[in-house]
């Protein structure tokens, strides 16, 4: 990565520490020594600071000023889309354009509230996780919705996704141990089993056939750079649906009552000009490479926003048949504790969905139905690279996706957006038919102690607990093969 610039008189720090000093003011004199000692990265990326700052101050509806805490969010909106912007550079072949723009992240990051360390996140998450009485994985998003908003700005949206997984999977395997028929495996079968020749990377990794969507040729995203603006980006989709994010959504986050998202289908009344089905109009006017988004919604509200810019789009082969909405037809999933194998079920999509699997007949009626409820059972990957899951229960899942290697036909998604982790996230296509590997691995030591296991499997007597504990580490293993087919 290209080295930033050195400077000597920023100190970063939580809030509390910049408000012993305006952070405009502060900004400013920044701006003057970078000239001085044309520090060029660091020059920029303070002029773009500034820049924000301004057009938020002129907004309409603007009061002319912007305190500490609005100007980290500018901050943080501004690294996020330098970050953004470097993954599609390095997918387009493009590193040193991407270097430039972490090098600017990095030189703005220095401006935003001092980081928790892990062991301080999993503590302030484990009160959350309390406070919201979560008690399963599924319910992953009811606590990222709040965690994120509590935690704005002290901590990496994917480090706070990674941990609330890690805790919330004690829970998976205490359900798993006491509802599940358990089979005790050797080492050796363990390192191998179930892993799809299809999950691993390939070089044959050939393009699916199925049909285009209505309104392929027109997806297309809009990310706004108003900080003032309501909304964050609005796209439309091949299959003729849109999606309005608002301004406060993250990477991760679950729909709470639409407070963050607005969809629903659209139509194209001319180029450029759009009527949004449960939302009004949309105008979008090109001026020298820049983009004017009007809206007009069903309450008699006009937002108009200046500066929006035009997310890059992929138009390969293969990104072309991944990219339209998916139904989900079927999920066969394994967990495996160490050597033991904790579960085997497979969700069956369609007009009654439904799970199947050892142990599931145990399992009550309305505990099922939950599970059905917090299944994806429709998924939309665009060109653009929104990632976006619709659940049984209505819900979603707000993400994005980047290829980490096209020609071997895997790519990151969710937590996994950007991270080198270890196991498997594998695309392959059979006809119109799509499949998605994904084999992964929790390291759960510390989360679970060894009462915790005894008590959950007592009438076990067969499984042999001290294998399992005897080593620093305690692996839960996910083993999960996504089936999907166009959307009806």
């Amino acid at each position: 990565m290209k080295s930033i610039d050195n400077h000597t008189n920023v100190i970063p720090g939580p809030i509390g520490d910049l408000n012993q000093r305006n952070m405009e003011k502060r900004i400013q004199a920044d701006m003057v020594s970078a000239m001085k000692a044309k520090e060029t990265v660091r020059l920029a990326s303070l002029r773009a600071i500034k820049a924000a700052i301004m057009l938020a101050k002129t907004a309409e509806g603007a009061t002319g000023e912007v305190d500490d805490a609005a100007i980290v969010k500018i901050i943080q909106k501004l690294v996020k889309q330098r970050k953004e912007s470097a993954l599609q550079y390095n997918d387009a072949g493009r590193p040193e354009l991407a270097e430039n723009e972490l090098a600017e992240a990095a030189a703005m990051e220095v401006y935003l509230p001092k980081q928790l360390s892990e062991a301080e996140l999993e503590e302030q998450l484990k009160v959350i996780i309390a406070e919201v009485g979560a008690t399963k994985p599924q319910e992953m998003g009811k606590v990222m919705g709040v965690a994120t908003k509590k935690l704005a700005g002290l901590a990496d949206g994917k480090m706070i996704s990674a941990l609330v997984k890690k805790l919330l999977a004690s829970f998976a395997i205490l359900f798993a141990l006491t509802s599940c028929e358990l089979i005790g495996l050797d080492k050796d079968t363990i390192k191998d089993i179930l892993i799809p020749d299809a999950a691993k990377p390939s070089k044959e990794f050939t393009p699916g056939n199925a049909a285009d969507e209505e309104y392929a040729a027109h997806a297309v995203k809009y990310a706004i750079s108003d900080n003032e603006s309501p909304y964050e980006s609005v796209e439309l989709f091949g299959d003729g649906t849109y999606l309005i994010v608002k301004t406060g959504a993250v990477q991760g986050m679950t729909r709470a009552e639409n407070e963050y998202f607005i969809e629903g289908g659209y139509v194209m009344k001319e180029e450029g000009h759009y009527t949004l089905e449960d939302f009004g109009t949309l105008k979008v006017e090109e001026k020298e490479g820049e983009y004017n988004l009007t809206f007009d919604n069903t309450y008699g509200n006009r937002i108009s926003t200046v500066f929006a810019s035009k997310e890059p789009v992929l138009t390969d082969e293969m990104t072309e048949s991944l990219c339209r909405t998916w139904d989900v037809s079927g999920i066969d999933q394994w967990m495996y504790l160490g050597t033991l194998k904790l579960a085997e079920i497979s969700y069956i999509g369609g007009t009654n969905p439904h799970y199947e699997g050892a142990g599931i007949s145990e399992i009550d009626e309305e505990t099922l139905e939950d599970l059905v409820g917090e299944t994806c059972c429709k998924v939309i990957f665009s060109p653009s690279g929104t990632y976006y899951c619709t659940y049984n229960n209505g819900t979603v899942l707000y993400s994005t996706w980047t290829w980490a290697n096209k020609e071997q036909g895997t790519l990151f998604y969710d937590w996994k957006k950007g991270e080198n982790e270890e196991g498997y996230v594998t695309v392959r296509f059979d006809g119109d038919k799509c499949s998605i590997y994904e084999d992964y691995t929790i390291d759960l030591s510390g989360a679970l102690t060894e009462e915790d296991l005894e008590d959950a499997m007592e009438d076990e007597e067969f499984v042999d607990l001290e294998e399992i504990l005897g080593s620093s580490e305690i692996n839960l293993r996910y083993l999960i093969v996504n089936k999907f087919q166009p959307a009806k």
